[in-house]
């Protein structure tokens, strides 16, 4: 099946309305239909090159933080500095911050509104 940006979006509205925030990063890289087995990988530790629980880090793929309210400013600011990724996506699941390290474009944006 071909992915469509109408199907990335309904995927994007289903995660949405049944919000998992401990397998949310799992789940939104399965509505850009990426391999359900590198996901499991991922989601086991076998690719997941951070330590740190509320950090997803895929080599040269994706760089995802779990960040709190309160110190949402402050992790953007270290976030920025990561360079080995095509993706950066920060969220406190109020807001979410991404940048695509290829073309340096910032989408910041409210959580609600990710299926935009």
């Amino acid at each position: 099946m071909k992915i469509t940006l109408s199907s990335i979006e309904q995927s994007l509205l289903n995660l949405l309305e049944s919000l998992d925030q401990n397998n949310f990063i799992y789940n939104f890289l399965s509505s850009y239909d990426l391999p359900k087995s590198s996901i499991t990988r991922l989601k086991k530790g076998n690719l997941n090159s951070s330590k740190n629980l509320d950090e997803v880090y895929w080599k040269k793929k994706i760089f995802f933080k779990r960040s709190s309210t309160a110190l949402f400013e402050e992790d953007i600011v270290k976030f920025k500095e990561i360079n080995d990724v095509k993706y950066l996506v920060i969220t406190d699941f109020n807001r979410m911050y991404a940048i695509n390290k290829i073309n340096e474009k910032v989408i910041d944006i409210e959580f609600k509104d990710i299926a935009k």
